[in-house]
């Protein structure tokens, strides 16, 4: 640790490496003992927090050098992040003298994020509540399987004519069989997407009372809700262009995929063909959809925590080319991990109830507002 960096809370880094859990400020008791000092923390003028000492009576504070720590909450035990990053921050302090005399001295400071600035959050410590809102950068991937993009989707990847002869479209006898024309137009425009996939971040990563499983963190002794709030932001977190993909069969290229080489998320209805074709009304789509969305944008949340192993090796559970690692059945009751992978065939009950941004990582993102102190 160093006096250079803070996290709130103290949560400490992967693998456990110890964090400030505050500023730590020293003052110095001058020319006179004093009976009353006030320390207050500022934005400008404007008072956030403030602490009175007093001493004993016939027991004034020396002469001498006094340490602080500041927790970064304010006189309603809220600590904001969004309220103080870029902000004009000082460190106040009124000394009032065994003889009345007052005195004032100033520090001047301010804080920037350390590790990433596309989160910020909002503790709430008497009612036990985080709230993270998490800007994310998702983009436009186009559509596949509609005609009049083909030409386009074949061409920004390079595929050779092989590869192009994959994307044929659904044979005649399949249509006649489902009884359903091929989609000629999108169902959801990537606005649409967009909106499910936050939907997604916010649905998993939140720990909250009213999900069946994971409903909090465990902070010290106390037990906080985390609200997970994500927004659109062409500055925010890295994350897959979203690509509508219909008619078409399933292959290893167009799975949805999170790493710095190439980043695509799939929304995939309609006629899709993987052992057989079969048809996919959106209706049938959006659930699993949302959940990819939160599993795959969640990828650039663990490497930025944990790193590139941590992450696209989805904790230990799979290898580097994405297959599960045997023996990493799904658990039967209580959470499911969102980010790790599992080698059971089919999905286990209450799969989509249970998925569930794990603790760590959670206490991850948090880690993730850690601040530099600039003096």
């Amino acid at each position: 640790m160093d006096n250079k960096t803070f996290v709130p809370f103290g949560i400490p880094a992967f693998g456990g490496e110890k964090e400030n859990a505050g500023i730590n400020f020293v003052y110095e008791v001058k020319n006179e003992e004093a009976k009353k000092i006030i320390l207050q923390i500022r934005e400008r003028n404007k008072e956030i927090y403030k602490k009175e000492l007093i001493a004993p009576e016939g027991k004034p504070f020396a002469k001498k050098k006094y340490s602080w720590q500041w927790d970064g909450f304010d006189n309603n035990g809220i600590l904001d992040t969004s309220k103080l990053v870029g902000k004009k921050l000082n460190f106040y302090i009124t000394a009032l003298s065994v003889s009345n005399k007052i005195t004032h001295s100033c520090l001047d400071f301010e804080l920037s994020y350390s590790k990433v600035n596309w989160v910020d959050i909002r503790i709430d410590r008497p009612n036990k509540i985080i709230q993270a809102t998490v800007r994310i950068n998702l983009r436009d991937g186009g559509a596949v399987g509609l005609d009049s993009e083909l030409k386009a989707y074949v061409a920004a990847r390079g595929m050779g004519s092989e590869e192009a002869a994959l994307l044929e479209m659904v044979p005649s006898d399949i249509v006649k069989k489902y009884g359903r024309p091929t989609l000629k137009a999108r169902t959801r425009s990537f606005e649409d997407l967009r909106d499910l996939a936050l939907q997604g971040v916010e649905r998993y990563w939140s720990r909250r009372a009213t999900n069946w499983v994971g409903k909090n963190v465990k902070i010290g002794d106390d037990f906080y809700q985390v609200i997970v709030k994500a927004i659109p932001h062409k500055e925010g977190m890295v994350a897959p262009r979203i690509i509508f993909f219909t008619n078409k069969y399933n292959k290893k290229y167009n799975r949805s995929h999170n790493w710095f080489a190439s980043r695509e998320l799939y929304y995939k209805v309609g006629y899709i063909g993987e052992d057989k074709w079969e048809y996919f009304e959106d209706i049938d789509v959006i659930d699993k959809f949302k959940l990819i969305a939160a599993h795959e944008i969640g990828h650039k949340l663990l490497e930025d925590y944990g790193g590139m192993k941590y992450s696209y090796k989805h904790k230990g559970t799979s290898t580097l080319l994405q297959n599960p690692i045997e023996n990493t059945p799904y658990p039967q009751k209580g959470e499911i991990d969102l980010m790790k992978y599992s080698d059971d065939e089919y999905y286990p009950s209450g799969y989509y109830q249970r998925n569930i941004l794990s603790e760590e990582d959670l206490k991850g993102l948090l880690w993730l507002t850690k601040m530099n102190i600039i003096l």
